[in-house]
């Protein structure tokens, strides 16, 4: 049996602007797919996107550099807390070998 393995393709990782000339704070925005496969050849597989919107507390490097972090933490505590239902709690995901095609 092999460990289960996870896989997160980033969509969007960025600090967005609100159209027009402003000096408003942006918001920090990260979107994601979060893949998951059960530790076996053949393994059963589950996806789930995930996105997080976090503004900035001023229009600064420091500010958004801020908002960055709380949004990772963030990003990454709602993963967290998916893999860790998926592989811990419920029915888990299955390792079953495929049936093979009939000639």
């Amino acid at each position: 049996r092999l460990a289960p393995r996870l896989r997160i393709d980033l969509d969007s990782f960025e600090a967005r602007y609100a159209p027009g000339v402003g000096q408003d704070p942006p918001v920090v925005q990260m979107r994601g797919e979060v893949i998951l496969a059960a530790g076996c050849e053949d393994a059963e597989t589950i996806a789930k996107q995930f996105a997080v919107r976090v503004p900035a507390t001023a229009n600064s490097k420091s500010a958004i550099a801020a908002g960055f972090d709380r949004g990772v933490s963030e990003f990454t505590r709602q993963i967290v807390d998916w893999v860790s239902i998926n592989l811990n709690g419920g029915q888990g995901l299955k390792c079953e070998r495929l049936p093979l095609a009939q000639s």
